[in-house]
This record gives C-alpha cells, structure tokens and sequence, in this order.
C-alpha cells in the first residue's frame, strides 16, 4: 500500500486549516492514516471527503485504549457518519464520506472550552518553557565577549534559537487572540473560524526540523572537538537513544501499561539519556 509522509504545519488549535488540508489531500487521492509523530497518509481514490476535529482534554497519548465515555462518543459519531480515524494527544480526527454531514461540534461554547482545556494540557507550558529557553540561550549568546554574528557556530545558535522564540511567541499570542473574539461570539452562537496560520510561521514551522537538525549535529561536533568519527559516534549513540525511548513508549501502549506508568518510564529513560550526555561532556571535556 502506498504512502506518503507530510510535516504538521499548524498550530495546535488550527481545525479549519487542518481540516482543509485533510480535504485536499483527500482530493488528490490520499486519506489520513495516523498524525502523530508525522501525518501518514495511504493512496485511495480522489473523493470529497468532510473532515472534522474534534478536542478532547481528558484523553492522553499514554492512554493504551480511549477512557471511559470516548468510545461510547466515537460510535455515536459512527452512527452519524463520521469515521474515527487517529488520534494526536487531545486532538481526535473525524471524516465522512456524505457531501453535507451534520456536524459534529453543535455548541460554539463548548467546543472554545475543549480547545482551551487541550491548549492548556499540551501546549501551553510547552511554548512558554521554549520561549525561556531560547531568551536564556540568546541571553547566552550576546552576553560573549566576542558578537556571535563573527563566529559560524554561535551564529547558527542564534539564528536557531531566534527561530524557536518567534515561532513559539507567535503561536501563542494567535492562540489568545483568536480565544478571546472566540469567546465573545461564542454567546451568541456563533463558531469562529481558526485564523490563518501565516506563511512565515507555517514556512519556520515546516524548516525547523531540518535545521533543528544540523544544529544539533553541529552541537555534537563542538563536544566531539570536530572529529568526523566521534561526531558521528555521538550522532549513532543518540538515534539509539531517541529509537529506545519511542520503542518503550510504543511498548508500553499496546500491551496495555497505565499512563502513570507510560509516563514515568518515558521520564526515566530520557532522565538516562540526560544523564549519559552529562557524563560525556564531564568526562571529555573540550
């Protein structure tokens, strides 16, 4: 079966924009198979397809099965029409083959609290701890005796972490924006529509894993005293660990594990792998 892999470029509260996507691809022949960690999608026939997304705050990733209430939702929703199809943490993803469903979101007021209840859970201390951490790096940066624009390695911090504050701060005041003309024609029963993501935003959004990537390859360098078979060492060493950790998270979904379990496992190994990185930077230090 063919399939093909696509980058999420939208904010987390984003449906119509997400949606839109979804709809497109499903026009060019390809439906939505899973959306996490990147969006899957499996060759079909053209088709007009309605997608809708749905949040859901008390659902967790670590769930290994949906909690009490979220089956009972999703085959309600099956009797209407709409086809569960994947799961992103608190976002679920409906479609349905009818060219004029009923929607499945009737209360406007209802559906900003979901959204903002999800925000909340997922999202929220994200983008504020990335906001600390790239004022503190750039902090870092121009507080050097020496510019960072004169050397090429600290020109690349800057650049990254610049990137990483202005998608995050970004992100988060469009958020609380929209939440806050949301909620004034909420009452009157009235669904706001997600604005625009923005071409810059979704551009850095899609460019920041490739980048994200030569910075942290220039990282391992600078701790490897830029020798090609030690870089490349540390490199290898830090597949493993990132492929051990999604293996365990894995695991422990589909044979069942607790999400306080799950969560304590993932904890312990990336605190492991914390741990190893610490012991290398102490024990050969540049």
């Amino acid at each position: 079966m063919k399939k093909t892999y696509r980058l999420y470029p939208f904010a987390f509260f984003d449906r119509d924009g997400i949606t839109a996507r979804l709809e497109g691809m499903a026009r060019k022949g390809w439906l939505l198979e899973c959306a996490t960690p990147l969006w899957i999608y499996r060759r079909a026939e053209p088709a007009e397809v309605r997608y809708a997304v749905c949040y859901t705050p008390q659902v967790s990733e670590n769930d290994p099965e949906p909690p009490e209430g979220q089956q009972e939702f999703r085959e309600f929703c099956a009797h209407t029409g709409w086809e569960y199809v994947c799961s992103g943490a608190q976002m679920q993803i409906f479609r349905n083959f009818q060219e004029d469903p009923t929607p499945i979101e009737t209360d406007p007021r209802l559906e900003v609290a979901s959204i903002h209840a999800s925000y909340r859970k997922q999202r929220l201390g994200l983008h504020l701890l990335q906001i600390l951490l790239a004022l503190r790096s750039l902090d870092l940066l121009f507080s050097q005796p020496r510019s960072p624009l004169a050397r090429p390695g600290s020109l690349l911090s800057c650049v990254f972490w610049l990137a990483v504050l202005f998608l995050n701060a970004g992100q988060f005041l469009l958020y609380w924006a929209w939440r806050r003309r949301a909620l004034a024609i909420a009452e009157a029963g009235v669904f706001l529509s997600t604005p625009p993501y923005g071409r810059p935003l979704r551009l850095l959004n899609q460019n920041l894993l490739p980048f994200a990537l030569l910075y942290i390859l220039l990282s391992l360098a600078q701790l490897a005293h830029y020798r090609l078979l030690t870089t490349l060492l540390l490199a290898l060493g830090l597949l493993v660990l990132l492929a051990a950790i999604l293996f365990l998270f894995h695991f422990c979904r589909t044979h069942g594990a607790s999400r306080l379990f799950t969560r304590n496992a993932v904890l312990t190994a990336f605190a492991v792998a914390v741990v190893l990185l610490a012991w290398y930077v102490y024990c050969f230090p540049t």
